[in-house]
This record gives C-alpha cells, sequence and structure tokens, in this order.
C-alpha cells in the first residue's frame, strides 16, 4: 500500500479541501463518505456489517450534498472518505497539524500520487510524503526485545521537533526549512527530480524511482536523515537504546523520540 500524507497549519478549510480531491482521477477521487446509521432518504452506495456487527454505510456525496455537509458538522476534527476502489482519504486535525492523508492500493497507476501533491498544493501544505507502508514502518517504527519481550514504539513523527525524514516522494515548504535550520540543497541534491510550486515556496523532491525500490535506497536515505541536522534519524535512536537492558530503562530513553 501506498500512502501520501500531507501536512497543512491548523485551519484549513476541510470543505475546500474536499472540493479540490473532487478533481482527482476517478481510481483516487473521494465520492463517498460513511455512516453507521443510513438516513431514510440517503443513496446508499453499500451497506454492510463490521465485525462488531454494526452496519456500515458509503454514501455518495455527489448525490447526497445536504448530508454531506451535515456529516462535516457532526465530526469538525475529520473524517474519512472514498474513492470507488476504496482508496481511502483520512483528514484529521490534531494538536500539531490538519492532516490529509491517502492509502492507495499497490495496482494503482504510481502516477496518481503526482495528482494528489498537485491538487493539494494550492492550500499551501507545509510538509508532506509518499512511501510504501513498509518505508514508513523503517524509519519510524522502533522495534526491540527486552526479557524475551518485544517492545515496538512509533518514534520521530513530530513536526514540531524536526523534519520527520525523507521518503520516496518528500514535500517541503520553505516555512518548514526555516523552522528546523535545514538548506534544501542538502537534500535535493541525493534527489533524482525537484518540482517547485507556490512561487518557488514549496519543493518535492523524488529520491528514486518506484515506491517499491524503497529497500535498496534505504540505507543512502538514513545516511541523509542522519548526517542533516534538523531531520530525525533513526539511526540517532539505535545509538541510543544500544545496552538498554530493562523495559523503564527503554521507555525513559525512547520517550524523547515518540
Amino acid at each position: 500500500m501506498i500512502s501520501v500524507s500531507l501536512y497543512f497549519e491548523n485551519g484549513l478549510d476541510l470543505a475546500s479541501v474536499v472540493g479540490s480531491l473532487q478533481e482527482l482521477p476517478l481510481p483516487v477521487r473521494p465520492v463517498y463518505f460513511s455512516e453507521n446509521d443510513a438516513r431514510p432518504e440517503a443513496p446508499v452506495f453499500v451497506r454492510r456489517p463490521s465485525r462488531q456487527g454494526i452496519t456500515f454505510v458509503k454514501i455518495d456525496l455527489r448525490a447526497d450534498e445536504q448530508g454531506f455537509v451535515g456529516y462535516q458538522k457532526d465530526y469538525p476534527s475529520g473524517f474519512v472518505l472514498y474513492s470507488e476502489n476504496d482508496t481511502v482519504v483520512d483528514i484529521s486535525s490534531g494538536p500539531e497539524h490538519t492532516t490529509v492523508a491517502m492509502y492507495l492500493e499497490n495496482h494503482l497507476s504510481r502516477s496518481y500520487v503526482n495528482d494528489i501533491f498537485s491538487c493539494l498544493v494550492r492550500h499551501k501544505p507545509v510538509f508532506g510524503y509518499a512511501s510504501e507502508a513498509s518505508e514508513y514502518d523503517h524509519r519510524h517504527r522502533h522495534c526491540i526485545t527486552i526479557d524475551k519481550n518485544r517492545i515496538e514504539s512509533w518514534i520521530g513523527r513530530s513536526l514540531q521537533k524536526y523534519i520527520t525524514g525523507v521518503y520516496w516522494y518528500t514535500l517541503l515548504s520553505d516555512d518548514v526549512l526555516e523552522m528546523h535550520g535545514v538548506v534544501l540543497s542538502d537534500l535535493s541534491s541525493g534527489a533524482i527530480t525537484v518540482e517547485t510550486f507556490n512561487n518557488g515556496a514549496l519543493h518535492l523532491l523524488k529520491f528514486y524511482n518506484e515506491a517499491e525500490e524503497w529497500r535498496p535506497h534505504a540505507e543512502r536515505l538514513d545516511g541523509i536523515c542522519e548526517k542533516v541536522e534538523g531531520i530525525f534519524s533513526r539511526r540517532t535512536v539505535d545509538t541510543a537504546v544500544a545496552g538498554v537492558t530493562n523495559f523503564l530503562e527503554y521507555c525513559f530513553v525512547i520517550d524523547e523520540w515518540c
């Protein structure tokens, strides 16, 4: 699965973002929202029970615009949309940023990734990336075994602390570069393509050709993260936890990056 995530300052006009997403090619265009219980007048697309026995309903937002307006009001901090082929769009507002994350199945054309970035740059994202799920896990999922217990932690995901990493595609605003003291050329020199948007204030870097190729490039990208000050490096975490022998000590050390 390919994930494409863009980060925006809070206060983003979510209705405007949804409008922009309607310009995407049909396979990744969000056209359905979901409710647990469909209203009698709602044009239901599909209805199926979840594992918990709750009826899951998809409603065509194009045929039920008023219902979708009410849906957004009911979920002001975020909601999930779906395309015709179940591409998932997760729009959510957190304490630091509002994120628009899209999850594309592997059979879909990689050209849609460029379409997504091009569609959303008008809303002035501060950061973004696209990667295979396994690449994201490599960058941000830390695993360790202590006393035969396997412990897993999410690390390095706070954009307030650092640029969280470099990935297959990495979208960088001048604001986030300045915030963390990162010089664009220190990153763009390792990219195979660089596109610029928003009058030069936004930069889309591509570090290798296909998402599935991330493993042969992991060492190189890990090196960039380690070398460039202001970017999260999992190598720093690996060094810090080396020699940790008990769970409490591990939690104390790893907390800096969680």
